[in-house]
């Protein structure tokens, strides 16, 4: 499996269901999704995400929640 391949360590997840792929509107893979504490998908990226893009999206993150 891919994941094991590249020694990924934190939770992800897959699905085949067209409603969940439809409701939030995944187009691609990977698909990555930020969440508040409070449950609200703050922002979503499709493809692969730069450390320094991942550092800036969180960081906007930690700055709203």
């Amino acid at each position: 499996m891919l994941i094991e391949e590249l020694d990924i360590t934190y939770h992800v997840g897959t699905t085949y269901d067209l409603n969940i792929l439809q409701a939030y509107k995944i187009f691609g893979m990977p698909c990555t999704f930020f969440i508040t504490p409070d449950g609200k998908v703050f922002r979503k990226w499709t493809g692969f995400i730069t450390k320094d893009k991942l550092t800036e999206i969180i960081e906007e993150l930690i700055q709203v929640s």
